[in-house]
């Protein structure tokens, strides 16, 4: 079996979601009491005490490409994170230059995905929508 290098990266990306380290969510940021929240397409918040947490996607703007965004944060920050320390950013450029960096692997990564990856990503998102409903 000879597997590309988008094919094993998208493989670890799913393995992410799949050990249930990482939970998505749907929220409603339009609505959200938080103000800066408002304009937020998703979200990714690390649990301290794991190494999971959740990623949460907007209930109408929570497509595929913000889901590769989100597993960006998760599987690269560290690395980003700590490239920017090594250029030597304030904490406020680090945000900035590190939310760049995943916007760069976002358009990138997932304008090469297959169909099929894509799909495979909504099922995801659809599974999520599902469970916001049966919890209401």
């Amino acid at each position: 079996m000879n597997l590309s290098f988008r094919d094993w990266f998208f493989d670890r990306l799913i393995w992410v979601l799949m050990s249930g380290e990482w939970v998505i969510k749907i929220k409603d940021f339009k609505y959200s009491k938080n103000k800066r929240e408002r304009k937020l397409f998703g979200l990714t918040v690390p649990n301290p005490d794991n190494d999971g947490g959740m990623i949460y996607l907007d209930k109408q703007r929570g497509k595929p490409r913000i889901l590769i965004h989100e597993l960006g944060h998760v599987v690269l920050g560290d690395m980003i994170d700590m490239e920017a320390r090594d250029r030597n950013k304030t904490t406020k450029r680090i945000d900035r230059w590190t939310e760049d960096q995943v916007m760069i692997f976002e358009r990138l990564f997932y304008s090469c995905l297959s169909a099929k990856q894509v799909s495979v990503l909504k099922i995801f998102i659809d599974r999520a929508k599902i469970n916001l409903r049966s919890n209401l």
